[in-house]
């Protein structure tokens, strides 16, 4: 009886809230430490896209995003006092289905036990704007089946 109550205890006291799909609040990384305005400076086709169909050119070298307290501002999409919410996503186990497909899917940094996520609301109707996969020092956008990596 007394190890079912330890491990109940456990689980309530637990640093990270689990979702069902492996996801959780990484509660010792902090948004602040991702502030500041970001530059791409490369990309990078990993499956087909639109891009390929209609034959654009269209990079996006050079492009900024900005991420800080008072105003988020990526492409054509600008926040005013977004909130920020980081969270990881454990690494699925071979055989496993992903309900969603990051970078590691693709080939990219295969190495990582987690998938660090950078998720940007919009405090006013508190939707979830945009996200990042946080590696390294970068924020990488998989989009369309292009891989942007940001740099400070």
């Amino acid at each position: 009886m007394k190890s079912y109550t330890f491990l109940i205890l456990i689980l309530l006291f637990s640093k990270y809230t689990y979702s069902s799909n492996n996801e959780f609040e990484c509660n010792s990384i902090q948004p602040q430490n991702y502030f500041g305005t970001y530059t791409l400076l490369s990309e990078e086709k990993f499956t087909a896209s639109i891009r390929d169909i209609r034959k654009l050119d269209t990079s996006r070298i050079g492009q900024t995003t900005t991420i800080n307290t008072d105003l988020f501002k990526h492409q054509d999409i600008k926040l005013e006092n977004p909130t920020y919410k980081i969270t990881c996503k454990v690494i699925d186990t071979e055989g496993e289905v992903a309900t969603k497909k990051y970078s590691n899917f693709y080939g990219y940094e295969t190495d990582r036990k987690e998938i660090i996520i950078i998720n940007i609301h919009n405090r006013k109707y508190a939707e979830l704007e945009y996200s990042f996969e946080i590696v390294k020092h970068e924020l990488w956008d998989l989009y369309d089946g292009w891989i942007y990596k940001y740099q400070k």
